[in-house]
């Protein structure tokens, strides 16, 4: 049953699957940029890889060193300006919830499968609106030329003690980026086995805006 006292929240449980090509074996480092559910955990792993290395997890975790290190990725996000140094007391708060990893990718093109259980904060006094945010390309990678294919997919559950109100869905470029274009209307969401589903196909870097309550 869900409860919206004074502490709630709400999660965001993702998975996500990511096509890459690595000129070589080597290490990346990756971002995931939002904080996770107390007591979860997010990790990333090549899917693609030979028996051996199946079963390689890399776990995200709290980063150490100073804060700054995140900016060129705030500025890519569109949060913070590119000739600004500056980290806000809420951009400092926003980033204190970034995990990262290294995760070591053979050469040649693989599959990357990500999970995670993102930590929603209500937008309301009363903790029934929450904002789900993505942004693109996750985990800091670079889109590659040509037919480069993002497909993003939001499932809101059945109604259960509460209904779901969706109250806004925006899609935006990134800095930098033409504006996305979109497989299917943002605004129209499909019905699928009794769950609201909002799904896109872009040819470039979005973020993607979703504001629900209960």
């Amino acid at each position: 049953m869900r409860q919206f006292g004074v502490d709630a929240y709400d999660v965001a449980n993702w998975v996500a699957t990511i096509a890459v090509s690595s000129p070589a074996d080597q290490d990346y480092e990756l971002v995931l940029p939002f904080a996770i559910e107390s007591g979860t955990r997010a990790d990333i792993a090549v899917v693609s890889s030979t028996d051996n290395n199946f079963d390689v997890v890399a776990r995200f975790k709290k980063p150490g060193g100073k804060l700054e290190q995140f900016m060129p990725y705030l500025q890519k996000m569109g949060l913070l300006a590119a000739d600004d140094s500056t980290l806000t007391p809420e951009l400092k708060g926003f980033v204190k919830g970034f995990k990262s990893t290294t995760l070591r990718i053979p050469a040649g093109q693989h599959i990357l499968r990500l999970h995670a259980s993102q930590k929603l904060e209500s937008t309301s006094d009363d903790k029934r609106a929450y904002r789900l945010v993505m942004y693109a390309p996750l985990c800091n990678f670079v889109l590659g030329g040509g037919q480069t294919n993002l497909t993003a997919i939001v499932t809101l559950p059945p109604d259960f003690q509460a209904p779901v109100q969706v109250t806004n869905v925006a899609v935006e470029p990134l800095p930098g980026q033409p504006m996305p274009s979109e497989g299917s209307p943002a605004a129209t969401p499909l019905q699928a086995a009794n769950n609201k589903v909002y799904a896109w196909h872009f040819r470039n870097d979005p973020k993607i805006t979703i504001d629900y309550r209960y």
